[in-house]
């Protein structure tokens, strides 16, 4: 949204920036627009008013789309007839509304006015922002988990050898899996996550690999009868059992759920945003303090690795496996293209991140990840150390990496020229 200062302005307003001022509240929402008239109340409620009756009083105005659209009014809308330079003055503005992004409208003029996009040869010039707000539109749907195609649509492309439970936990976690990996010869992990706030709820976290297939399992059981969560992670390493082996092995996620009374698994549909914490696929495990359940079952791990030493050997190997995968191939469901550019190019995240190393950070990353590894695991970025200045440095990062990219994104948005008239 574009900030508007309560300071007097000492300079003349340009003549245009009373639409802009009444688009920017109407794309931020009511309840953005409520509250800030409420904190602004009389010296700006005329302008506003001025503003919005410009708007509605020019409907060739390309911001009148705002009105018309969202009232369903093609009437209003004119986008068929807009100029390249009223296209151009569309973006330019449009643009200036993130990351209040209102893309449920621009993406009904999109719709309408495909045709006319292409005809005045603007198709590349719209691409950024047509795929962003066609992505905002997908992971709308269902409360997605973040990729480019519906959740339904994701969920059904998987193949179901690779992301099956093994039968042991077609029930869910048994009460008695500490013997159950013991007989089977599992590898587990019993820990407290130092990024997720899980003190009252441990994770069981299960490998098990062969040549074509990786699975990943995590069990959250919650106390009280309160149910489980299971969180899966499928690699596939072959294009099918015992066939090929693939260039780039591909990784499926998906959550599944005990929700009481019901003591069936259940695949969840709502659910959290994968990518905002996955955005290279497989992340690695931090443990809160002393978290890490000493008493684990030998399975497959050396003989000669003390009892109490286990915990930590097994972390550091199911890291350095999880590290081990590289780039991943995510079969057409995230093309990080479309999320926007990459995030903390002014402070050195894209020399790692940059696609062929580590997938890039985006507008689809959760900023409390990033503010976690930053602040609270310390880890980045990695050339700083604990020294006081190389701490302040860490919190100023923090401060300004997800301001300096509104202005990334921005930017990136008008990027490709338009034509003139």
């Amino acid at each position: 949204m574009i900030a508007v200062s309560s300071e007097p302005r000492k300079k003349v307003r340009p003549k245009n920036e009373p639409e802009i001022f009444c688009l920017s509240l109407v794309t931020a929402g009511p309840d953005t627009m409520n509250s800030w008239m409420l904190r602004h109340r009389y010296q700006t409620r005329h302008l506003f008013f001025f503003g919005l009756a410009l708007v509605i009083s020019n409907p060739h105005e390309p911001y009148a789309l705002a009105r018309g659209i969202a009232k369903e009014k093609p009437d209003h809308v004119l986008c068929q007839k807009w100029t390249v330079r009223e296209w151009n003055d569309f973006r330019s503005k449009a643009a200036l509304t993130y990351p209040r992004f209102a893309y449920t409208v621009f993406d009904k003029v999109f719709q309408k006015c495909e045709a006319r996009i292409r005809a005045l040869g603007l198709t590349e010039c719209f691409k950024n922002m047509k795929g962003l707000t066609a992505l905002k539109r997908v992971m709308s749907i269902e409360n997605g988990m973040g990729f480019d195609i519906p959740t339904r649509q994701y969920l059904a492309k998987q193949p179901k050898w690779v992301v099956e439970l093994p039968h042991e936990f077609r029930k869910g976690l048994p009460k008695n899996w500490k013997e159950v990996a013991e007989t089977k010869g599992w590898e587990v992990l019993y820990y407290h996550s130092s990024v997720l706030d899980d003190r009252d709820n441990g994770r069981a976290l299960f490998y098990f690999g062969d040549d074509d297939r990786d699975r990943w399992i995590q069990f959250i059981v919650y106390p009280n009868g309160g149910g489980q969560l299971i969180d899966f992670i499928g690699i596939q390493k072959k294009d099918k059992p015992g066939g090929r082996v693939l260039q780039k092995p591909k990784i499926f996620f998906r959550d599944l759920a005990i929700k009481p009374p019901s003591k069936k698994i259940e695949t969840l549909i709502q659910t959290s945003r994968c990518v905002g914490c996955h955005a290279g696929g497989m992340r690695q495990i931090e443990t809160a303090t002393n978290s890490i359940d000493t008493v684990l079952l030998k399975g497959k791990d050396p003989d000669d690795i003390p009892l109490k030493s286990l915990a930590q050997y097994r972390l550091e190997r199911f890291n350095a496996r999880m590290q081990a995968y590289g780039i991943f191939d995510w079969h057409g469901t995230y093309k990080y293209s479309l999320h926007g550019p990459p995030l903390g190019r002014a402070h050195g995240c894209v020399e790692c991140h940059n696609g062929a190393d580590r997938m890039p950070l985006t507008v689809s990353t959760t900023q409390s990840q990033i503010e976690h590894k930053i602040l609270v695991e310390r880890s980045m970025p990695p050339a700083l150390s604990h020294s006081e200045e190389d701490e302040n440095r860490r919190r100023e990062i923090a401060s300004k990496i997800f301001e300096d990219y509104v202005v990334d994104v921005q930017e990136w948005l008008t990027k490709a020229p338009c034509l003139k008239d």
